[in-house]
């Protein structure tokens, strides 16, 4: 069912502090504004939740349950990336084998832009199976790539660079080979 794997996708993707491209954006445009507020900390007594150490962390942490209640009601913005995303994108089911699997992290979904320049939103769904959006003029449409390992590693090395914590299928993989691509 498309419309679930949409819903996931945004999901994981809004549930992650450094992984929603709207709400860094929205957050980078108040620290551009007013500076302070990446160093206002929040004493441990006042915080709301005790990971947030800073005025932003508490905004981010907000606008966060805000998306989700709206989205657990059928409305807001999460659910108009889901409904915009279903109009007007689909999903490629990138397949690749034990032999070079993806890898993971504590942000399955995210958005980068590829490339070619362009916006990609992915998730790892399995060490053999990632989604990820293309558009499409036919609703109902999907893609299936069984990738080379060339185009399995420039994923991995994404996941890398967009995840603090990565998550190896097996100790063989060269984590070198991925944490070079992120000094780049």
């Amino acid at each position: 069912d498309m419309e679930m794997l949409m819903k996931y996708l945004i999901m994981f993707d809004w549930r992650s502090k450094s992984g929603n491209s709207i709400i860094n954006e929205i957050l980078d445009f108040f620290c551009e504004v007013m500076p302070e507020f990446q160093t206002i900390s929040i004493q441990n007594k006042d915080r709301v939740h005790k990971e947030d150490r800073t005025f932003i962390d508490e905004m981010r942490n907000a606008f966060c349950r805000k998306a989700y209640y709206e989205f657990l009601n059928d409305t807001g913005t999460m659910k108009t990336y889901v409904d915009s995303y279903l109009e007007h994108l689909t999903f490629a089911f990138c397949i690749t084998d034990l032999s070079t699997p993806f890898i993971t992290s504590d942000n399955p979904a995210f958005m980068f832009t590829n490339k070619n320049n362009w916006k990609e939103h992915v998730l790892v769904a399995l060490p053999t199976l990632l989604l990820t959006t293309c558009r499409t003029d036919e609703k109902g449409a999907f893609l299936i790539s069984n990738l080379s390992a060339e185009e399995v590693l420039y994923y991995n090395q994404v996941i890398a660079q967009n995840g603090e914590l990565l998550i190896l299928p097996n100790d063989k993989m060269n984590i070198d080979e991925l944490l070079l691509y992120m000094d780049k």
